[in-house]
């Protein structure tokens, strides 16, 4: 026991408050996420803190034995510190290899070597030889000759300084980190070496003596601690801070923890909150992640004040060249202008397809009721025609002017009628496209001269002079005949019903190039040319004034037949308002290929001012 003497010295107390600061750090960074840079940092001060403790104990012993020990327990640190404050330096800076640590590794090699031969320094002179006691006023010292291991050691340690120098200035030529940040590295890993060559050059003074190297590379190290804990910090320095600042779009950019390292000024508004309060909070309650990831990315609601948001979220990692986490850029958008107009519009798709759905159905009742109707009455119109035909013609006996008179009537009023139904038919046949041509050689003049016949009794009637010249004689046209027929007959009810008493209605038919040509003119006080987009609708009616005639309300059914039945031959159909007593309709049809059949097509027709 005797060889164990113990001595009051204040020279312990420095290594003792460096071994509790060191200890300090360690524990704080214990919080820290397993950065190999962190977690080299926590092994050099844990080193740190055993080297000063082997020299507390080495100062506090009063015997050769006692010294012995605590050398050889501050040796643990003296061999670890240079080696672990290079590779710290290298892991900072991204210069450590990932694959290839054990290059890392085999620094340690000529290190834990020296230590071994510390500890067996009884059996050899490569460390210390010759040691002795020195007693002072205040204390009792010690002292040896070294050996060559502890020279070799030494020179290793202050080479991995030169080293670390030498990358430093690596980094500031090529300016991969901020020059200020890497100038900043600089002056924190000078500062052990002064205290080191001061204590290995062996000034006699006690206080100087006393080995202040493990108490400087705390301070450096306790100078860097802070960015060492957030290794974000390196990925966006001061500079970067203002890029983001600047970006319109809101950024968030946390550490590996999740925690919000930096924000700018638009991710604080849509926020609401300040960057200096976003500063430090979980991103994971911010908004309600499950996790950070990239998966994570998607549309979530969140409550401002109580008002719901929907906010876009688009994380991005930020990784070292070993992919090694060191945090996360958040790219936020408000979506919640668009979201609402995404709903608005789903509901209203919903409700137009519903409309659709119910239109839909009613034109196929439409068409069933127009079919039914249309069918049940043709059968009774074909018979009372009939029947009228019979009489007139004297065939049920002899009949007074007026009878015959009356007959005829029934007659010419049935076959209007049996037309207007056919064209009520045939327009739900174009609608459903099923209307088709039927080429045939047509004598236009024989149907001119049809058409005089037929509306002549009903011309006179209105008191309307009803003028129709045909093309020459004999002269024939490939045209689908009835479309013709109908198409004439339904332009003259059409033109009849709209002109006043008095007027005139001439139709010159010709054929021109190839191509039939009719011009109608209607003449009459009044006179007034509907709009096209009138006409094309099937049950439009011109009031009793704008009819012109005795109220005749005739009839648009027919020409947006005729309208039909021009497109589906290819042709055209021009209407216009010559002057306030005067309209003209102008129809242009190609002639028909002897094979030709088609189906309707859309209209191409226009109102001519």
């Amino acid at each position: 026991m005797s060889s164990l003497l113990l001595q009051w010295s204040p020279y312990a107390l420095l290594p003792v408050l460096t071994a509790t600061l060191a200890t300090v750090m360690v524990a704080r960074l214990s919080s820290e996420r397993r950065y190999q840079s962190v977690m080299l940092l926590r092994g050099l001060l844990f080193a740190i803190a055993i080297w000063s403790l082997g020299n507390a104990a080495e100062t506090v012993a009063a015997s050769i034995a006692g010294k012995l020990l605590g050398v050889r327990i501050a040796y643990l640190g003296v061999v670890a510190v240079p080696v672990l404050f290079f590779l710290w330096l290298c892991a900072y800076l991204e210069h450590l290899p990932g694959r290839k640590r054990w290059t890392a590794a085999s620094l340690a090699v000529l290190p834990l070597l020296t230590w071994v031969l510390a500890l067996t320094s009884d059996s050899h002179e490569l460390m210390w030889y010759d040691l002795s006691l020195v007693t002072h006023e205040e204390f009792v010292d010690w002292q040896a000759s070294r050996g060559v291991a502890w020279r070799i050691q030494l020179f290793y340690g202050y080479g991995l300084i030169v080293a670390s120098w030498a990358l430093l200035a690596f980094e500031y030529v090529t300016a991969r980190w901020p020059r200020q940040h890497t100038l900043l590295l600089f002056f924190a890993s000078c500062i052990p070496v002064i205290p080191s060559l001061i204590y290995v050059s062996g000034v006699s003074e006690p206080l100087l003596r006393a080995d202040l190297t493990p108490s400087a590379f705390a301070l450096s190290v306790a100078w860097l601690a802070t960015i060492a804990e957030d290794p974000l910090q390196r990925r966006l320095p001061l500079s970067h801070a203002g890029i983001i600042a600047s970006i319109r779009q809101p950024i968030l950019v946390t550490d590996a923890n999740g925690r919000i390292a930096m924000s700018n000024p638009s991710a604080a508004s849509l926020l609401d909150r300040t960057s200096e309060a976003l500063e430090g909070e979980d991103a994971r309650t911010l908004l309600p992640f499950d996790a950070l990831s990239e998966g994570a990315n998607g549309t979530y609601r969140m409550y401002v004040h109580g008002e719901a948001r929907m906010v876009e979220a688009r994380l991005a990692p930020v990784k070292d060249r070993w992919r090694q986490s060191l945090g996360w850029i958040i790219q936020l958008a408000d979506r919640t202008e668009e979201v609402r107009l995404e709903q608005a519009t789903e509901r209203a798709v919903v409700t137009l397809a519903a409309r659709a759905d119910a239109l839909e159905e009613a034109g196929r009742a439409k068409t069933s009721f127009l079919a039914t109707v249309s069918h049940e009455l043709r059968t009774p119109l074909g018979a009372i025609i009939g029947f009228a035909e019979l009489v007139k013609d004297g065939m049920a006996g002899a009949l007074t002017e007026a009878e015959r008179e009356t007959a005829t009537e029934i007659h010419e009023t049935g076959t209007d009628l049996l037309r207007q139904v056919n064209s009520l038919l045939d327009l739900e046949k174009s609608e459903a496209g099923a209307l088709s041509l039927r080429a045939d050689s047509v004598d236009i003049d024989r149907i001119a001269i049809e058409l005089q016949h037929g509306f002549r009794r009903r011309a006179m009637r209105a008191e309307v002079a009803l003028e129709i010249t045909p093309p020459a004689t004999g002269q024939r046209y490939v045209l689908d005949a009835a479309k013709i027929r109908q198409m004439l007959s339904n332009m003259l009810g059409f033109l009849l019903g709209r002109t006043p008493g008095g007027g005139r209605i001439r139709i010159a038919i010709a054929i021109r190039g190839g191509v039939l040509d009719i011009r109608c003119t209607q003449t009459g006080e009044g006179v007034e040319a509907p709009e096209v987009k009138a006409l094309l609708e099937p049950f439009w009616q011109a009031s009793g004034e704008e009819s012109g005639a005795v109220g005749n309300r005739e009839l648009s059914l027919g020409m947006a037949l005729v309208f039909r039945l021009v497109d589906l031959h290819g042709g055209r159909l021009d209407v216009a308002q010559v002057d306030t007593q005067t309209a003209t309709y102008h129809l242009r049809i190609p002639q028909l290929d002897a094979s030709d059949s088609k189906g309707v097509r859309p209209l191409a027709l226009r109102d001519s001012a």
